[in-house]
């Protein structure tokens, strides 16, 4: 069950855009395609999606390992080392053991078990939409970051950019508030700790067009990056809470009145069907039918359950 939130049809066509993306819930439309040529890795010319109120929210991911500019239009990706490792920002999927819920992300981590990427350089860059700032009712940006397997090699810096590539003419990087590995849970428990908000980050004089930038950079192998988790990205708008899809709540105990509970001599003389709780010490089995039970002895001078 999702909660319930409103929603505003998005048109984009090297145009300004308000409202939920795509990427915000896997129940909107598709979204028509869009100008700039947004290939691989992602930088195009123009603005093929401008906003100025919108939050992405990330759940149209059906998959894992999907990297951000195939999942929403308008961000873009850029791998700037290894060349040769298809490794990115990509979707995550987290099923919760303990109630079912459903999370879902972008991801950047540069661990491998087999330990086969080892001592390679990663350099990645994940940017938003163009954001409108000039028409935006709210000059504001935030988002919620989490992380896990801390190491002091690794990091994770935002920019504002005039132009969506790691060679921006102008990038300026912002003091933001990031998950930590102060945000950890305890040792032995899941290692990835709370989503940390940023809070609103102001957006004012920062140019009319600006786009976000999100920096990895981390060390290959097994064991030696820390991971990076990015969600609920808002622009022109405060911050909302952390969006998680409900699971499947399980059915409650149903409670019972003791008052009317029957014995077990009175249960033995039932064969109608009839459903009842039965306050004794059983050491055997009941059936419908007390003719056809096998048991071996109900003792009501023990403790009762």
């Amino acid at each position: 069950m999702k909660k319930m939130r409103k929603f505003a049809w998005i048109f984009m066509a090297a145009m300004t855009v308000a409202g939920f993306s795509a990427c915000s819930n896997s129940e909107d439309e598709d979204l028509p395609g869009t100008g700039g040529d947004g290939g691989e890795g992602g930088n195009p010319s123009t603005p093929s999606v401008v906003v100025k109120d919108t939050i992405y929210q990330f759940n149209n991911i059906e998959a894992e390992y999907t990297p951000i500019n195939e999942l929403c239009p308008g961000w873009t990706h850029e791998i700037i080392s290894p060349s040769d490792d298809d490794r990115t920002w990509q979707s995550k999927i987290f099923t919760s053991k303990t109630d079912g819920s459903v999370d879902k992300y972008i991801q950047a981590t540069a661990h491998d078990s087999s330990d086969k990427n080892a001592g390679l350089a990663y350099d990645w860059w994940m940017i938003s939409p163009a954001l409108n700032v000039k028409e935006a009712d709210k000059k504001i940006f935030s988002f919620y970051s989490q992380g896990a397997y801390w190491q002091n090699s690794t990091k994770l810096e935002v920019y504002v950019m005039n132009e969506p590539k790691s060679t921006a003419s102008s990038k300026v990087k912002l003091e933001v508030n990031l998950a930590t590995e102060a945000n950890a849970n305890p040792v032995g428990s899941s290692p990835f700790g709370g989503w940390v908000a940023s809070g609103n980050i102001s957006l004012e004089g920062k140019g009319d067009i600006v786009y976000i930038g999100f920096h990895y950079t981390a060390e290959g192998g097994k064991g030696k990056s820390t991971t990076y988790c990015i969600d609920d990205f808002a622009f022109g708008r405060n911050q909302v809470a952390h969006f998680i899809e409900e699971g499947v709540e399980p059915e409650p105990t149903p409670e019972v009145d003791w008052t009317k509970a029957k014995t077990v001599a009175e249960a033995l003389e039932i064969a109608n069907g009839e459903t009842f709780a039965v306050k004794g010490y059983v050491v055997g089995c009941i059936k419908n039918n007390p003719s056809k039970t096998s048991y071996k002895s109900f003792d009501l001078n023990k403790p009762e359950i």
